[in-house]
């Protein structure tokens, strides 16, 4: 009988220690997924930290980026800088210079205008648009004078001369001496028949397509007040 008791006593110590080491053991794996959660959110957080940062760095990089890109679209197209935006930005070319002289002939300054398209020439005399508007602010001053100055319509006269037969610019070596049978009959609306009818208007003909500029000009060209100032009249 007291064997048996103490049999029982000692299933029970050990069955009571086992209990012990499995609860400290439930225990200790409970810290330690308890500490491994810990992390995980902590780590979590710094994660989400970093990720908002870098979210935030790279707003303001796109944001940099978009407002750099609008700048260089409002003054530059593909990289050219168009006249307009040119001409807004103060340089001093022969494509700005003229836009300026359009400017004052549209606010009826013409002889400010007609010093603009000068400058505008002399800085780049192969634009052909240079010589039309030179030509159209030469016509509308000799318009509005009552006695019409010499000097004044034959510079328009050659101007309009130089527009219709293509004396300057890229098909300024297709003619002979001004000939160009083909530019005659076939000239653009914008530079060649309007020049056409400007002459028409002027002189009270164009040119032949046959006929040469130095034989033109010396039909229509008036004598100029030097010319006639220098003549001796003989009794």
């Amino acid at each position: 009988m007291s064997s048996s008791i103490n049999r029982f006593l000692e299933n029970w110590k050990f069955m009571t220690n086992r209990l012990k080491l499995q609860v400290t053991t439930l225990l200790l794996i409970s810290c330690l997924m308890s500490g491994i959660s810990h992390a995980q959110k902590c780590q979590g957080k710094e994660l989400d930290g970093t990720i908002e940062r870098v979210e935030k760095e790279d707003n303001k990089t796109d944001k940099n980026d978009s407002e750099n890109t609008l700048e260089t679209e409002n003054h530059t197209n593909n990289g050219y800088i168009d006249s307009y935006q040119a001409m807004e930005l103060g340089q001093v070319t022969a494509v700005t210079i003229m836009m300026q002289g359009q400017r004052a002939l549209s606010a009826g300054n013409t002889s400010l205008a007609i010093t603009k398209f000068r400058r505008a020439i002399d800085m780049d005399n192969e634009d052909m648009d240079a010589h039309r508007y030179y030509a159209e602010a030469l016509e509308k001053k000799l318009r509005s004078q009552v006695d019409k100055d010499p000097e004044l319509f034959n510079e328009c006269v050659r101007q309009w001369l130089t527009v219709m037969r293509n004396i300057v610019g890229d098909e300024k070596g297709m003619s002979i001496r001004g000939v160009n049978p083909i530019a005659d009959l076939y000239g653009d609306e914008d530079h060649a028949i309007m020049a056409k009818n400007h002459l028409v208007k002027l002189t009270g003909s164009a040119p032949k397509f046959w006929e040469t500029n130095a034989h033109y000009l010396k039909k229509v060209l008036k004598p100029s007040t030097e010319n006639v100032a220098g003549t001796v009249v003989k009794k």
